[in-house]
């Protein structure tokens, strides 16, 4: 098992944004979603703070006009990682068919109306994403949800994605 050591994380914080996720898997996947979501977002902005001199450099090197040290720089700066690569890839092997199903791409950015990712379209499995595409379209429809942009109750894509 690789980890990534991070002293300033709340892993209770974490753990029990996790476990409400767990408790309404069921019944409530959306929920889920969303306190999986927040745990996640403890844990990679954790990682940006923790490493804030790399983060810095590496925002900079996206595109110094366009990369604002936010919410998603901080995502894809962890996934970036060489560390979170070598962490995903044994998830990877060890849990194939968390990553077994098939997606309908691009998702599309609802402020911007650019596809995510720019280059992929038509049903692909996530096992076949690079590791920052499947966080960028993750990313996209977390912020189409989390901003009002779908509606998994009334879209079966809405609800599948």
């Amino acid at each position: 098992m690789i980890s990534i050591m991070l002293g300033g994380l709340d892993f209770t914080r974490c753990q029990s944004w996790w476990k409400r996720a767990d408790d309404c898997r069921a019944e409530d996947p959306v929920a889920a979603f969303i306190y999986a979501w927040i745990s996640f977002n403890h844990y990679y902005s954790t990682f940006a703070f923790e490493n804030k001199e790399q983060f810095q450099g590496w925002c900079r090197r996206q595109s110094p006009k366009k990369c604002r040290p936010g919410d998603k720089a901080q995502v894809l700066f962890l996934v970036d990682s060489p560390e979170f690569t070598k962490f995903f890839d044994d998830y990877k092997q060890r849990y194939p068919e968390h990553l077994n199903f098939t997606v309908e791409l691009p998702v599309i950015n609802m402020l911007t109306s650019c596809p995510v990712p720019k280059d992929i379209s038509g049903p692909r499995k996530l096992s076949e994403l690079k590791n920052n595409d499947i966080f960028r379209v993750v990313y996209q429809i977390r912020n189409n949800l989390f901003h009002g942009d779908k509606d998994p109750g009334k879209v079966q894509r809405d609800h599948d994605l």
